[in-house]
């Protein structure tokens, strides 16, 4: 599902963890936060819509955690806490190491 969300060739997936009744995804895109979440909510939906494997009509909060990052340091330090402080890895994608999506 995460190449089919990210086909946006103006966005860039830094990091992303996908845990058991939330995600945490850092992106790159030249878009408010607000309205990149709405888009990647509707992408990932219909994505999981067409596998069949999830029936859940209000899989999704109204909202979310949205943040700007400004500086290197802050999308670093992002991508580490969405990576490295969610406790046993779960789905994730770590262009640290890898370049396609894995699940541990």
């Amino acid at each position: 599902v995460v190449h089919e969300v990210f086909i946006n060739p103006d966005w860039k997936l830094l990091a992303l963890q996908v845990r058991t009744n939330h995600v945490h995804v850092v992106v790159s895109a030249d878009r408010e936060p607000g309205r990149l979440m709405s888009d990647l909510k509707g992408r990932a939906s219909r994505e999981l819509n067409r596998s069949g494997t999830d029936a859940n009509d209000r899989r999704w909060t109204r909202h979310g955690s949205t943040r700007h990052l400004f500086d290197e340091a802050s999308v670093a330090a992002a991508v580490a806490y969405t990576l490295d402080e969610q406790g046993v890895p779960m789905a994730i994608y770590d262009p640290r190491t890898t370049k396609e999506p894995r699940t541990k």
